[in-house]
C-alpha cells in the first residue's frame, strides 16, 4: 500500500467514524452497509469505465467476486433522486428567499397571500413558477401539516423557521444530509485528484475555520457570529443564483448545478483534530 493511500484511508477513517456511529444508533447494521458499499463500488466502476465495464474489469477494480458482480449487475439501479415533495419544497423556498418582491426591507421572507390578481406575488404563483404538475392548495395543506408555513387569520401564508432550518422536517433534513455530504466529498476529492503543480482547473472551494483552546463562553459567542455571517452569505448567493437561473433558462448548455454550504461544529478537542 502506498503512503498516499495510507494517508487517504486515515482521512476516511476520521470522516466515517461519526457516520458509522450514527448509522449504528439508527439501527443500520453492518451487513446492510456492506451490501450498500458493494452496490456503490459497482456503480463507481460502471461510471468510470462506461462501455468498457465488463464483469472481469469490475471484479478486478473493485475486489468483488465475479459472482457478486453478476448478481449486482442484474439488480435494478437505485437512482439518487430527491423525494418529489422534498425537491419541490427546496425550490419554492429558494424562490421565496431569492426575489426582491417576496422579501421585506430586512431581507426576511414576507407573508404572502395564497392567490392574487395582477403581477403581485403570492404563494400560488411561487409554486406555479417551480412546477405546473401540482396544485398550490395541495402544497399549502402539506406544508401546514409539516410545520413549514402557517395560514394566518388575515389569510396570509407565513414561512416558518422550520422551513429555513429544516430540523422539524425529517424527510427534507435527511435528504439534505446525504446531498450535502456527497457534494462536500466530491469537492474535496476533485481537489485531491488534481496534480499539485498542474495549472488547469481552479481548485473548488473547500475551506473551514478551525480553532481550539476555547472556553464554552467563547464558543457560544462565535457560534452566534457564524449564524449571522452564514445566513447573509447564503441569502446573497441564493438571490444571485435565482437571477442567474432566470437569465439562463432555455440556454442549450444550461445543465449545471451548484452547491454552496456552510456548517458549524463544536466539541471537546480530540486527537484526530491534529494535523
Amino acid at each position: 500500500m502506498s503512503v498516499a493511500t495510507e494517508h487517504l484511508l486515515r482521512a476516511v477513517r476520521v470522516a466515517l467514524r461519526p457516520l458509522v456511529r450514527f448509522l449504528m444508533l439508527r439501527g443500520v447494521a453492518l451487513p446492510a452497509l456492506v451490501e450498500l458499499l458493494k452496490e456503490l463500488y459497482l456503480d463507481a466502476a460502471r461510471a468510470e469505465f462506461g462501455a468498457r465495464a465488463t464483469q472481469s474489469r469490475i471484479s478486478v477494480s473493485t475486489g468483488r467476486h465475479r459472482k457478486d458482480v453478476r448478481r449486482l449487475l442484474a439488480a435494478p439501479a437505485q437512482p439518487d433522486l430527491a423525494p418529489r415533495r422534498v425537491s419541490l419544497a427546496a425550490r419554492v423556498i429558494g424562490v421565496w428567499l431569492g426575489r426582491n418582491d417576496t422579501l421585506d426591507e430586512t431581507g426576511a421572507p414576507k407573508p404572502l397571500p395564497f392567490a392574487t390578481t395582477g403581477a403581485r406575488p403570492s404563494f400560488s404563483r411561487l409554486v406555479e413558477s417551480v412546477s405546473s404538475d401540482v396544485r398550490p392548495r395541495a402544497v399549502l395543506d402539506d406544508w401546514i401539516a409539516r410545520g413549514l408555513v402557517v395560514e394566518r387569520g388575515d389569510g396570509l401564508v407565513e414561512l416558518q423557521e422550520s422551513a429555513l432550518a429544516p430540523g422539524a422536517d425529517i424527510e427534507r433534513m435527511t435528504w439534505s444530509f446525504g446531498r450535502n455530504l456527497r457534494d462536500h466529498v466530491e469537492a474535496g476529492a476533485a481537489n485531491l485528484r488534481r496534480p499539485a503543480a498542474s495549472g488547469g482547473e481552479t481548485p473548488r472551494l473547500d475551506r473551514a475555520v478551525f480553532h481550539d483552546g476555547l472556553t464554552p463562553r467563547s464558543v457560544t459567542r462565535l457560534r452566534k457570529i457564524a449564524d449571522e455571517v452564514g445566513a447573509r452569505a447564503l441569502a446573497r448567493l441564493n438571490k444571485e443564483a435565482l437571477a442567474a437561473a432566470t437569465h439562463d433558462e432555455g440556454a442549450a448548455d444550461a445543465a449545471q448545478r451548484i452547491t454552496f454550504g456552510l456548517y458549524w461544529f463544536d466539541a471537546p478537542h480530540a486527537a484526530e483534530d491534529e494535523p
